[in-house]
């Protein structure tokens, strides 16, 4: 780009920070905050507002490098790398209302939002790693496929006009999708709030789907730019860190049960991939009042995944978490309230997996028995917590 490198952040119809680009397509400059309410949670505007901070923010919105095919995606959208990407679809996603655009562009969000306008789904089964002709190529356009973050392979779609999100698996065995839904019929059973995944098969691969959390008018706010609005007090956990931080955006001290039952679950599931991305506040769009904690989402990387059956007896004891310590052991010690333990179909759990995975030939009965031994001994070390 060697003019007309002056674009604006919107937030909706709010132009809430004018930038400069590079050439290639990197933020170098910031030339004015037009809205500080409407900054991006976390990004510090108390001092200057760093451009990089800001460039980083705007460069992790969108699909990651570490995705599968990544090359042809970017191909198949006519552009030569992920920023070039974000920049000619807008950053436009479906879980906030930021967009960026030229400065003497006259679109407005109606115009060109998600939520209410409908959006290409051809060549769309290219960010599952599907591919329909011998040319993998396609040729893409506009999508909210684009500007969705981690490494998963995924696609929206629309369907009887609800948007949906459908995940395919990293791992070769195809259990993610199996453990999206296993987890999510646990949740049902034992009565804690989380999104619903149910599944479907793609050419013949399983998939999870989901339908998009947030009602019209929502948007999402990562536990980690959350994390960024105080400075953690030394002697705090992260755990006390972040109810620090959701307090101030206005959410009461009730969510540090909904916390500790994310912990819970996630040990007794053995989801090692809790990171900072993976749990979040929700808060009106246009009001910015923050509404609750986003519902429990993202469990395919539960029940041992990724770990050979011969792994998972040693691995079971030190198993790496990702959200407020470092393992599964040391973050269930933040645990305070352990009444979610008392549901009366606590241990239902066993019995889901051994339904779903007798569907999944991909994973054998050797390696299925040897996760349910496992998750049942998971299940009694967390009882056994609750009675210290």
């Amino acid at each position: 780009m060697t003019t007309g490198n002056e674009f604006i952040l919107f937030h909706k119809d709010y132009p809430v920070i004018s930038v400069t680009l590079n050439e290639g397509y990197k933020i170098n400059k910031v030339l004015k905050v037009h809205n500080e309410s409407r900054v991006p949670t976390g990004l510090d505007i108390k001092g200057k507002l760093s451009h990089s901070e800001l460039d980083d923010w705007l460069y992790d919105r969108a699909i990651s490098d570490k995705r599968k095919d990544i090359d042809i995606i970017l191909e198949s959208n006519n552009v030569k790398s992920k920023r070039e990407l974000i920049i000619k679809n807008n950053g436009l996603g479906l879980c906030d209302c930021y967009w960026i655009k030229k400065a003497n562009d006259a679109r407005l969000w109606k115009d060109v939002n998600y939520f209410e306008n409908t959006f290409n789904e051809k060549g769309n089964n290219i960010y599952l790693g599907i591919y329909e002709s011998k040319s993998k190529k396609q040729n893409i356009k506009f999508t909210p496929n684009n500007i969705s973050s981690g490494n998963v392979p995924k696609m929206w779609i629309r369907k009887e006009d609800e948007i949906y999100l459908v995940k395919a698996s990293e791992d070769s065995s195809r259990q993610e999708p199996y453990n999206e839904y296993i987890v999510s019929k646990y949740l049902d059973t034992i009565d804690v709030k989380h999104v619903e995944y149910n599944m479907v098969w793609i050419n013949k691969r399983p998939c999870s789907i989901c339908k998009n959390m947030l009602n019209s008018g929502e948007e999402i706010l990562s536990a980690f730019y959350v994390s960024k609005l105080l400075k953690k007090d030394k002697k705090d956990s992260y755990l006390e860190h972040y109810i620090k931080c959701c307090k101030i955006l206005g959410l009461k001290d009730t969510i540090r049960k909904e916390l500790n039952n994310m912990i819970l679950i996630d040990y007794i599931t053995a989801n090692t991939d809790r990171h900072w991305s993976n749990f979040a506040v929700i808060r009106n769009a246009e009001t910015l009042k923050t509404k609750c904690l986003a519902p429990i989402f993202d469990n395919g990387a539960a029940l041992f995944l990724k770990i050979p059956t011969r792994e998972i007896k040693d691995a079971n004891y030190k198993l790496l978490c990702q959200s407020f310590r470092r393992t599964q052991k040391e973050n269930i010690k933040l645990v305070t309230d352990y009444s979610l333990l008392k549901h009366k179909k606590i241990e239902s759990l066993l019995d889901i997996i051994n339904d779903v995975y007798k569907s999944n030939d991909d994973i054998e009965d050797g390696r299925k028995n040897i996760i349910i031994k496992y998750i049942q001994q998971r299940m009694h070390t967390a009882v056994k917590r609750k009675k210290l």
